[in-house]
């Protein structure tokens, strides 16, 4: 059963991380279109600059954002996988006496 929770956890990682990585990916796109396109989203060239600087921040501290919270995600799968882990245990069922390997007598 814990090899089952730590397997759901590695899947849970893998998609975690991908939901992270389209995030940053998309943080980038439109930090590029923003920034290629800002003459034509606004009136004034004075706009245009401002928006420029303004997608470049939100680029540079969105990226920062996101890996930050990529690890406190990726803590929390951690922490979870472990305390089920913990929780379900080996759930072995206890042996009965004629499942225990008898020694012969010169060897005992």
């Amino acid at each position: 059963m814990q090899r089952l929770v730590w397997i759901g956890a590695a899947v849970a990682f893998a998609l975690w991380s991908l939901c992270a990585w389209l995030g940053y990916a998309m943080l980038g796109w439109v930090g590029d279109f923003t920034a290629s396109n800002a003459g034509h989203l606004t009136a004034g060239t004075e706009m245009a600059d401002w928006l420029v600087w303004a997608a470049e921040m939100i680029g540079a501290a969105g990226g920062t954002l996101i890996v930050i919270f990529w690890l406190f995600g990726s803590a929390v799968i951690a922490v979870l996988a472990f305390a089920l882990s913990r929780l379900l245990g080996n759930r072995e069922r206890p042996r009965t006496a004629g499942q225990y390997r008898v020694l012969p007598p010169d060897q005992r």
